[in-house]
């Protein structure tokens, strides 16, 4: 982990899950400070807006224990207001984590809301430098804010070693005041690729002890062991649970040296820090330009995807181009029982001589129901009118994720005690391979693929021969990258019926949807 600065990643809670659950990375330069702002994401492209006179520039101070901060300023974009602050630390120690513990921003005189915001270190200025984000409530009008942050706590990590021994079922207990044990829970191995699932027993508040990061780091011969992946999955009976992804034999994690690492308070200033600020949403809350796709332009997208494109935004932060779902355009969309969806891992847009990279997302409604994709990038240069550049959307490396009930239904011949096997190939050239055997009451099913582009199956489903009625299998929460075969269990599958199964949803790579449009 990065000593100087703290970010979060998805399913990963990092240090700054204490105060950043909410951040969007990138920390925006300040102009005319010796700060050195420019050293993070996007902080040359706001320096270059604040030197124009974009953005709200301000040099409040505060200070409290000891510390001072100072409000620098504002920028804001059609959803987001983000807020620029320093502060100084005298004698600021080394530290692995450093987080505000609550920040509240309201209206003047009305309702506060918690904020959330990040906090890295100036590598040549031993100041702290923060953003919070939070939504532009400004639209066109002038307010004012009170915001008042409290409690700056560093934290550094400490590390336990454990005898660890990464073998399935194996239990170590801990003596230390926030967790009483590990446990491995599963070790499953694919390839070249390990992977280890455990869980750690908490003294205290499950939330409270996975905001402190602990998670087993290994070594061997003194050198860390570096994770592909590594996981946080959903809490179980009260206890953390992780699954780390390595590049590893068993045997070498078996005896790697282990100790249990988490974050512990180093230093606590119980400081409050408030300020009064003048806000103008005029300056920055509309968006520069919104413009209509024309419908031709998306007659491939249509058809490899469903999607077709609807407008391109830009605003003074990002360039956004959305797509919604066109009623019959994808092949089977209309077919009741097939479900499709198309991601691209690759999302880029050309613009004249360069290119941006970007990320897709779904836009949901009111009701929090997927309306459409939103293809989305950071404005390489923000305050600036792109309406005039020519622009290409290319999207790549696409991955479907597919259910179709409609067909690709195998029997199960009379499960029992003993494995058997069957196979199955899919009307798009998969061919999946089911194990199945009876544990007590429970079927269980191991499905496997070697076809080349085939990810993994999702979730398969079950019905009885000759009726309609589909059965799920028990929920069993995966990572985002899971390795080696998926393995479900049916509870109380009666085995001297005649059971068909489906694929269900499943995952595949398919270059041939990979697609460039043309916007501008």
């Amino acid at each position: 982990m990065d000593r100087r600065a703290v970010h979060y990643r998805r399913k990963w809670i990092s240090a700054a899950a204490i105060a950043v659950c909410c951040l969007v990375i990138g920390i925006p330069a300040y102009a005319g400070l010796h700060l050195n702002w420019d050293q993070l994401f996007g902080g040359k492209a706001v320096s270059r807006a604040l030197e124009m006179g974009e953005g709200q520039q301000y040099n409040m101070q505060r200070t409290s224990e000891g510390v001072t901060m100072s409000l620098k300023g504002i920028v804001t974009d059609q959803d987001m207001m983000k807020i620029l602050v320093s502060l100084e630390v005298p004698g600021m120690a080394d530290f692995d984590a450093a987080v505000i513990e609550d920040t509240k921003l309201q209206e003047h005189g009305g309702n506060s809301s918690q904020i959330y915001g990040s906090l890295t270190k100036d590598k040549n200025n031993h100041v702290l430098l923060g953003m919070y984000t939070t939504e532009n409530t400004l639209e066109l009008k002038e307010k004012m804010y009170d915001l008042t942050a409290s409690n700056l706590i560093f934290y550094q990590y400490t590390k336990i070693p454990v005898h660890w021994g990464a073998e399935e079922g194996a239990k170590i207990a801990l003596n230390v005041p926030e967790y009483q044990d590990i446990r491995v829970e599963s070790v499953t191995r694919s390839g070249e690729q390990t992977a280890i699932r455990y869980s750690i027993g908490t003294r205290v508040p499950v939330n409270e002890a996975a905001n402190l990061d602990p998670h087993v780091e290994l070594t061997e011969h003194g050198t860390k062991l570096s994770t592909l992946h590594r996981s946080v999955l959903k809490p179980e009976k009260g206890r953390l649970v992780m699954e780390d992804v390595y590049q590893a034999e068993p045997e070498t994690l078996r005896t790697a040296s282990a100790q249990l690492t988490y974050l512990k308070e180093q230093k606590k200033y119980e400081g409050t820090w408030a300020f009064t600020y003048k806000a103008d949403g005029k300056k920055a809350g509309e968006a520069l330009t919104r413009k209509k796709i024309a419908e031709g332009n998306s007659q491939d997208l249509t058809q490899k995807t469903g999607l077709y494109l609807k407008d391109l935004v830009i605003s003074p932060l990002n360039i956004t181009v959305s797509a919604e779902e066109k009623e019959g355009g994808a092949e089977q969309s209309n077919t009741p029982g097939v479900w499709e969806d198309v991601r691209y891992k690759s999302v880029a847009l050309q613009m004249g001589s360069r290119t941006i990279t970007g990320s897709q997302i779904s836009s949901t409604n009111s009701r929090n129901e997927v309306t459409g994709q939103l293809f989305q990038f950071e404005s390489p240069e923000w305050y600036r009118d792109w309406s005039g550049e020519p622009m290409k959307l290319e999207l790549k490396e696409a991955v479907v994720n597919k259910r179709d009930i409609t067909r690709n239904w195998t029997p199960l011949v009379s499960p029992g005690a003993k494995k058997q096997s069957t196979t199955i190939r899919t009307e798009d050239g998969y061919e999946i391979e089911y194990t199945y055997y009876m544990d007590g009451d429970d079927l269980m099913v191991e499905s496997h693929s070697d076809t080349p582009g085939f990810i993994r199956i999702s979730q398969t489903t079950l019905r009885l021969k000759g009726t309609k009625e589909q059965i799920y299998p028990e929920y069993h929460e995966r990572g985002p990258n899971p390795i080696g075969d998926t393995v479900e269990r049916y509870p109380n599958i009666a085995s001297d019926k005649e059971w068909e199964i489906n694929p269900g949803i499943y995952l595949f790579n398919d270059p041939q949807r990979d697609i460039s449009l043309q916007l501008e």
